[in-house]
């Protein structure tokens, strides 16, 4: 890759705005997107019980044994009931809160020294579902009708009752451990930072290995039951991630999309509001927005945003950033995004794939010559923007298109060789 060589640098109207009009709908806000929810909203923490299960030998890690689906035969008629959770969902919420902290779940009917959990099912009548003893304590009860109910108990009711009895409050309704469930289970139980602590990929392509933080193609789910369309379209989870250079790819929605690489903040991914958000503490690098107009705000590490189609408004907050464009559609003379801080001579606009794609080679012009390639950086006295304007085509016309609140110049732009 190089950079595009400096002829000149064009203040004329006539690079882009040879068919340029502007609604007031496409002006872009020159204001940042709130670091809490995606909608603006801060973040709210909560606090859990402060009891807690102990690391008696100082190892750094609590580790615990439990059996699933034991009762005692002197409560035999009295509710309790044989039945097994189902196994996968078990150890499934078991691994999402080791994930997070240093605690560790081992299946043995032999007490662990530092504390041993039942999983046991009852059908106690006017008792609320999941009713744990105090934070320590060896019985965790899942109520169900039928004890051949168990196996129907969600991975979610198991997470909430097992958090509990480590001394987390959390909500019923949501998949994985969430924001405040994070922290509270770190600061009773200290941080797992050797949790997906290499390159990690959350959303689409996803390779962290946890269903909740794997999404899968729309496409696939147009013909799959109407709850597992919602939950792929609106995902919901809080990411912890021990180190590595990450990425939250959410390249295939077509919604339009607030995403915030900000520890601690939330984001509107796909149909979602405040559905994903990073746990505080956490650095996610890089992040690909989907089809629709998007806000995508980066942090202070060196980030790669990559907009994708639509008008997308991009932040790249601090670091040395990146903006990728990977087709010419992602950002044309119609829809083009805006760069919201560009820092020109530290961030960089890399058009390489782009380019590549159209069989082009940008070259520096001041007016568009008929000639594929011609580029043009310039500034936009009405709407008072900087941009970068490009005729893949050699019609004269403006084909690609990326606007600027902050100037561009030629050795900000990297191009094919």
């Amino acid at each position: 890759m190089s950079n595009l060589q400096a002829l000149h640098n064009s203040t004329m109207t006539n690079g882009y705005a040879d068919n340029y009009s502007k609604s007031a709908s496409e002006e872009p806000s020159k204001t940042q997107p709130s670091k809490g929810y995606g909608d603006g909203q801060p973040t709210q923490q909560s606090s859990g019980t402060g009891r807690k299960w102990h690391d008696l030998n100082n190892d750094g890690v609590t580790s615990l044994s439990y059996q699933n689906g034991v009762y005692h035969s002197s409560e035999r008629g009295k509710g309790l009931l044989p039945f097994m959770l189902d196994e996968s969902k078990v150890k499934s919420a078991l691994q999402d809160w080791s994930d997070v902290a240093n605690v560790t779940f081992t299946e043995s009917k032999n007490p662990a020294n530092e504390g041993h959990l039942k999983l046991a099912v009852h059908t106690y009548p006017n008792t609320p579902d999941g009713v744990p003893k105090e934070p320590g304590s060896e019985v965790v009860f899942f109520q169900t009708a039928r004890g051949t109910d168990a196996p129907s108990i969600s991975k979610q009711k198991i997470m909430r009752e097992v958090g509990h009895a480590m001394g987390v409050q959390r909500p019923d309704h949501a998949p994985g451990s969430l924001m405040d469930d994070i922290e509270q289970a770190q600061k009773l139980y200290g941080a797992n930072y050797n949790t997906r602590n290499t390159d990690t990929v959350y959303g689409f392509n996803s390779n962290a290995d946890r269903d909740q933080y794997s999404l899968k193609d729309p496409d696939t789910y147009r013909m799959m039951p109407r709850h597992m369309q919602e939950a792929n379209s609106a995902p919901e989870f809080s990411v912890w991630d021990g180190g590595g250079n990450d990425t939250f790819d959410f390249s295939k929605f077509t919604q339009d999309q607030t995403i915030n690489l900000g520890a601690g903040t939330y984001s509107n991914v796909g149909s979602g509001v405040n559905n994903v958000s990073i746990a505080r503490g956490v650095t996610i690098e890089n992040a690909k927005g989907g089809t629709g107009n998007d806000k995508i705000i980066g942090n202070q590490a060196n980030n790669v945003i990559v907009g994708g189609g639509g008008r997308d408004q991009l932040w790249g907050v601090g670091g040395n950033n990146t903006f990728k464009y990977n087709e010419v559609s992602d950002s044309t003379h119609d829809k083009a995004d805006c760069l919201m801080d560009f820092v020109s001579g530290k961030d960089k606009i890399d058009i390489t794939e782009a380019m590549t794609k159209a069989g082009v080679t940008p070259r520096l012009v001041q007016n568009f010559t008929g000639t594929p390639g011609d580029a043009v950086i310039g500034f936009h006295p009405t709407d008072k923007l900087y941009y970068l304007a490009i005729d893949t085509s050699g019609n004269g016309k403006t084909d690609f298109l990326i606007k600027s609140t902050k100037p561009i110049v030629p050795s900000d732009i990297v191009v094919p060789r």
